[in-house]
């Protein structure tokens, strides 16, 4: 099993250094935790819903482009945790049953060596914070005492990310600046979502949000690559009817 006391040292170190950590405490926080998951790599996600959502850590290229994956497909093990409020245990990605409930994430990930992937929820009671992902290259379960300590480490994860909201954002902190910067890409998907929200002539937000994850995906580009494009305005999302410049 895990070291929880030093993973609970780890996050009061980064609580005391506050600011002086690159991308800020929430990052350092968020690090120290995808550091101690189980498995070959892991990664610390805030998550309200399906379109609110930023990889605050990562340990490597591979789950980052798994997070990346989810992102742009809407479906995967870390979504449903959040929405069920339990663990997604998926000890084998080849498994007829997971390439039917997330087809287009399966496809997602064929190139990649990730053969097990596992979701731990971060919650407040019954209010979604977000969740902690870790995966195996090779097939197989955690352990017992391995999912005990990652259902730990949200746990411990949660209250450290939620004492940095109080102290640096506050309650009604709209902007997320007390999460410093993230994984790159992240704050960019929200910006280009805004600007598509115009260029389909005033839809709404989650209608913006589903035409930029289509385009996305039919073009075989991740969420973040696109709302960059959009950003940078070398894209542009044409109302029904159009093509895209």
């Amino acid at each position: 099993m895990g070291d929880l006391k030093a993973l609970r040292a780890a996050v009061a170190a980064a609580l005391r250094a506050d600011g002086a950590s690159p991308g800020g405490p929430a990052t350092a926080v968020a690090t120290a935790g995808a550091q101690a998951m189980p498995g070959d790599g892991g990664a610390i996600t805030l998550m309200s819903s399906d379109a609110h959502r930023q990889t605050l850590a990562a340990t490597d290229e591979v789950i980052t482009a798994i997070e990346a994956a989810q992102y742009t497909v809407g479906e995967g093990p870390s979504l449903d945790a959040v929405i069920t409020g339990r663990p997604v245990l998926v000890d084998d990605l080849a498994d007829p049953w997971h390439q039917v409930t997330w087809p287009g994430l399966v496809g997602q990930l064929a190139d990649l060596p990730v053969a097990a992937l596992f979701a731990f929820p971060m919650r407040l009671g019954a209010t979604p914070v977000g969740v902690a992902l870790c995966y195996r290259r090779l097939a197989g379960e955690l352990d017992p005492e391995q999912v005990t300590f990652a259902l730990r480490t949200a746990n411990v994860l949660t209250l450290a990310l939620l004492r940095i909201r109080e102290e640096h954002g506050g309650p009604d902190d709209e902007q997320g600046d007390w999460l410093g910067d993230g994984m790159p890409g992240t704050r960019a998907v929200h910006q280009a979502t805004g600007m598509v929200m115009v260029q389909l002539g005033g839809v709404t937000s989650p209608v913006a949000f589903a035409r930029l994850r289509a385009y996305a995906f039919a073009h075989e580009r991740t969420l973040e690559d696109v709302s960059a494009a959009i950003v940078a305005r070398d894209l542009i999302l044409e109302p029904d009817g159009g093509a895209p410049a």
